[in-house]
């Protein structure tokens, strides 16, 4: 049975570690805009956000809800304080948290433009992001869950590459590219978590376009030598 975001917020603060005061305000908001109607169960979760899907009008989407109270910050300083888009941004514990889901919307905005497969970013407030829902009775499964045929994973392969080229072609790197942060839907591999993302501005954008490259291409080593 689905539970309503008011169910969620207060019988599993504890469990989620999303649910202050703070953001449910911010919830709220975003409910009266019509952005979603209510919270049905979680998708994912992680040490910086909790992911859920949501009912919004005849379709899903899902919500990303930033933790404000138990994340660490200081982490997401490091990121954020090479990025130009913040050069002046101080180190404080909320504007950082926000500063951080502000960023990943830009991103996401940036990459949707390349049209990769990817979920389209709907709304950012403060601490919340909403996009569009990826999967169908239950949400699209990652990489990492999946085995796959040796001709799917050459197929998926060519097609998680092509994306990861396109978006150093729009002046971006994924930042964080991964088993982890790629779904698989439809025959598709989707990018999700652009958290980490950044522009060849950034003096850290060949250290993490160099990462991305070497992990995603290990792990498709990885799995195609099991059928050698």
């Amino acid at each position: 049975m689905a539970e309503t975001k008011k169910q969620l917020s207060s019988k599993h603060y504890k469990t989620y570690g999303v649910f202050s005061s703070f953001t449910e305000k911010v919830l709220e908001r975003l409910k009266k805009q019509g952005y979603f109607d209510e919270l049905i169960s979680q998708i994912s979760t992680g040490k910086e956000a909790v992911v859920f899907l949501a009912k919004a009008k005849d379709e899903k989407v899902a919500v990303k809800i930033y933790r404000v109270e138990n994340c660490d910050f200081n982490k997401m300083y490091d990121y954020l304080k090479n990025d130009p888009r913040y050069f002046r941004l101080s180190n404080q514990q909320r504007k950082i948290i926000f500063a951080w889901a502000e960023r990943e919307f830009k991103n996401m905005v940036k990459a949707y433009k390349t049209r990769i497969s990817m979920p389209k970013p709907i709304v950012q407030k403060f601490n919340v992001l909403i996009m569009s829902y990826i999967g169908g009775k239950e949400p699209a499964s990652k990489l990492k869950d999946i085995d796959f045929t040796k001709e799917e994973l050459l197929s998926l392969q060519d097609k998680t590459l092509n994306q990861f080229k396109a978006l150093e072609q729009a002046g971006m790197t994924h930042g964080d590219l991964s088993e982890f942060n790629v779904l698989y839907y439809n025959d598709e591999p989707y990018f999700i978590d652009f958290s980490q993302s950044t522009i060849k501005d950034n003096p850290d954008f060949k250290y993490l376009y160099d990462r991305d490259k070497k992990i995603i291409e290990d792990f498709f080593d990885r799995k195609l030598a099991k059928f050698t």
